[in-house]
């Protein structure tokens, strides 16, 4: 196991040359989890991620936090990339107005964005219901969602299991 603690869309190639080699006589687990300081996330990670290896991800999305927070910022600027690099489709801005989505629809958008793009690199697609939101104990204020992409079924299986079996994080005063 190896940790890099740098901008995952910076680590990418320190990450591939870390990976150990793949082969029949060589059979690798790969998992990966990716925990942006902010929803900053270059979909490419996942696309040159996924190329090289059969790789699990469990992603932290700053839908809450980020995304929420500073929404109204992201869409009025049309030189900001931050939301189309994250769910691989420039022209995300289009489809919000042509569909006439408002701000309560705006955290399932995104998800469903990202879970598409990572559908067409061959992970299964998560709805919302089986994303992990995280949220501040005290108020309640979510800050974001842990999402698990596998391109394996057994993948999807652990994270269901692992989310019936983990207690909330009372007491972390967060």
């Amino acid at each position: 196991m190896r940790f890099i603690e740098e901008d995952v869309s910076d680590a990418v190639p320190e990450i591939i040359k870390v990976m150990p080699t793949y082969s029949k006589a060589n059979g690798l687990l790969s998992f990966c989890f990716v925990d942006p300081f902010s929803a900053k996330l270059d979909f490419n990670v996942f696309r040159h991620l996924s190329s090289r290896y059969r790789m699990d991800f469990l992603v932290l999305l700053m839908l809450g936090r980020d995304i929420r927070t500073n929404f109204q910022r992201y869409y009025q600027d049309d030189t900001d990339t931050r939301i189309g690099d994250l769910v691989a489709d420039e022209s995300w801005r289009n489809e919000w107005v042509d569909r006439g989505l408002r701000a309560r629809h705006l955290i399932w958008f995104v998800l469903t964005k990202f879970s598409k793009a990572m559908s067409n690199l061959g992970y299964q697609q998560t709805t919302l219901d089986e994303a992990a939101p995280v949220r501040i104990a005290h108020g309640n204020v979510l800050q974001y969602y842990l999402v698990l992409y596998s391109k394996h079924s057994l993948g999807r299986k652990l994270w269901r299991e692992t989310q019936k079996t983990v207690d909330p994080q009372m007491g972390l005063e967060l």
